[in-house]
């Protein structure tokens, strides 16, 4: 039984959460290209998501063996160590689940043609990935019991078509996952992201009213978990306005982008991230295009006042 604030074992950092739940801390403090994993202990042990870095994965599966693994979603940094854990189930939702794993198949997913063979070297290299095979998908609804806890998968796309978070209910524990609350803001710079979809999954997660949100890449938000959500939510029009401050005149896609108006530097692959910066960029114009605040004429965009 693994009590206490916190607890250093070998190689990894577990903060409790709720009673036989953990926050398993990710490397650099969750910050790419790690994430911070979930552990989940009782009659059934679970550990959701495995980005947390190779050297911790390992010393998990020696001192908390899971008997199972849950990715909340395909992105890297949550699954780069699934291959690691051979031989365990490994569930993974069920959109996109034929992609799951193979890191081909994500590289043209998440990017286009051009860019996907420079995504898969990154990935390979930046996240040592690891391809793996599922075993079993989840839906929406899905309910993972394991003892007194019980988790129920709540289909959150946006970031991803493919992204959950994780809700226990008596507690009012929310897994936020992608819902990072990072100052960074949310991130939608892959082809199938949606700033629509996005929106309400932050709003489905304010209605929970949770009373802990634990994400992948901060620490736990336990002063004031839904206000800390509708910030986050709020960050939605401070992206919109970040780019609206650029278009005192008309100016194309690739100018804004010039901008680097998220990323402000490329300091690892340029031309990936300059791909990630130009697709957020692109959602963004859309978005505020069908808002009436955008309009385009050829390939320039105007600010509409």
């Amino acid at each position: 039984m693994v009590s206490g604030r916190s607890l250093d074992k070998e190689d990894i950092v577990l903060t409790p959460l709720i009673p036989h739940v953990f926050l398993v801390e990710g490397g650099n403090q969750g910050r790419l290209p790690y994430a911070h994993a979930f552990l989940v202990t009782g009659d059934t042990t679970l550990l959701i998501d495995t980005g947390c870095g190779h050297e911790t994965i390992r010393a998990i599966r020696r001192e908390f063996p899971p008997d199972m693994v849950i990715n909340t979603h395909a992105h890297p940094d949550h699954t780069s160590g699934n291959g690691l854990l051979e031989g365990l189930p490994l569930w993974v939702p069920e959109q996109r689940s034929e992609t799951a794993g193979n890191l081909e198949k994500l590289g043209y997913r998440y990017s286009d043609e051009t860019i996907a063979p420079i995504w898969i070297e990154h990935t390979r290299r930046f996240f040592d990935y690891r391809e793996s095979t599922p075993t079993d998908t989840y839906g929406d609804g899905h309910v993972f019991e394991c003892g007194e806890v019980k988790l129920r998968a709540i289909h959150a796309p946006g970031h991803n078509d493919d992204h959950y978070v994780f809700f226990e209910e008596q507690h009012g524990l929310l897994l936020s996952v992608d819902i990072d609350l990072t100052s960074f803001g949310p991130w939608y710079g892959n082809p199938e992201s949606d700033i629509d979809l996005f929106k309400e999954s932050v709003r489905r997660a304010i209605r929970l009213q949770p009373g802990i949100v634990a994400s992948s890449h901060r620490s736990p938000e336990r002063d004031d978990p839904v206000g800390a959500l509708k910030h986050y939510l709020s960050l939605f029009e401070r992206h919109e306005r970040t780019i609206l401050n650029l278009l005192p005149e008309p100016k194309t896609l690739e100018e804004i982008a010039d901008a680097k108006p998220f990323y402000r530097t490329h300091p690892r692959d340029a031309r990936l991230l300059r791909y990630f910066e130009t697709v957020k960029v692109l959602k963004t114009l859309e978005h505020l295009e069908a808002r009436g605040r955008v309009r385009r004429e050829g390939k320039l965009y105007l600010r509409v006042d």
